[in-house]
């Protein structure tokens, strides 16, 4: 099988909310490893996780996703493999499970 081509804008384009995110994620234990298919994966508490980060005013549209990223995220669904989707700060605690306190 031939392997897919990754987005032509995919190692110069980055998400503006990308930076914030990754950093609440390594506040919170997490190691950020930016591979593909998708933005990069989280090593945290032993667990390897896939991301892909998105701008949240994008959610929902058309050209939201990448071939690639579809194809991805498909076949973690048909293998009941977790990948996760950061828009916001409170995706990132919810995926390392963390609560916020006072």
């Amino acid at each position: 099988m031939k392997a897919p081509r990754r987005h032509r804008l995919a190692d110069v384009h980055r998400d503006a909310n990308e930076k914030k995110l990754i950093e609440l994620a390594e506040k919170l234990g997490a190691k950020w490893f930016e591979l593909g298919p998708l933005d990069g994966w989280i090593a945290h508490r032993g667990q390897w996780m896939p991301v892909e980060i998105k701008r949240p005013e994008r959610e929902g549209t058309k050209w939201e996703m990448t071939p690639l990223q579809k194809r991805f995220m498909r076949a973690c669904e048909l293998n009941q493999a977790p990948f996760y989707i950061w828009r916001t700060e409170s995706d990132v605690l919810k995926s390392l499970n963390a609560t916020v306190s006072a």
